[in-house]
């Protein structure tokens, strides 16, 4: 996804699908962290209840307990270094032209891709139907849903 993203080369339909995906994630990362809540603490309580309230070797809820508290480890680990890794970037803007590069970039090079991004005139959105023609983007906010209907 990220890669189509990037290289702004999407049809109508990937958009949308692109869109509605994030949407999803929104709406039920709520239940998803309450789900994940609600297990811990049965875990938990299966923990406590079976090994430290009673006597008995039973080491089976243990090795639950203990993969589902590594694999939160894990996942802990690897958000820790995507944000670490994750490129901080800072959209310039020069008249109608912006230019987004990571941050503390010499002057020269912010130039560079100023003066870069004026002479290729930016990049384009085409719609490009079964029969090879090209539709125009100049909609306004009506038709474009009415487009967006139809293709649906």
């Amino acid at each position: 996804m990220k890669s189509k993203i990037s290289s702004r080369e999407l049809n109508l339909s990937e958009k949308y699908q692109i869109q509605e995906n994030i949407k999803l994630f929104k709406w039920f990362s709520s239940s998803i962290i309450t789900f994940t809540l609600i297990n811990i603490c049965y875990i938990l309580y299966l923990f406590i209840s079976e090994n430290i309230l009673s006597f008995k070797n039973d080491f089976t809820s243990l090795h639950n307990c203990l993969l589902f508290i590594s694999y939160f480890i894990i996942e802990i680990f690897i958000l820790i270094k995507r944000h670490k890794n994750k490129k901080k970037a800072v959209q310039i803007c020069e008249g109608d032209v912006c230019v987004r590069i990571p941050k503390n970039n010499p002057n020269k090079i912010v130039q560079e891709r100023l003066k870069k991004a004026k002479s290729s005139g930016g990049a384009n959105i085409k719609i490009i139907t079964q029969e090879n023609k090209t539709l125009n983007m100049n909609y306004d906010q009506q038709s474009y849903f009415n487009i967006l209907k139809q293709s649906w």
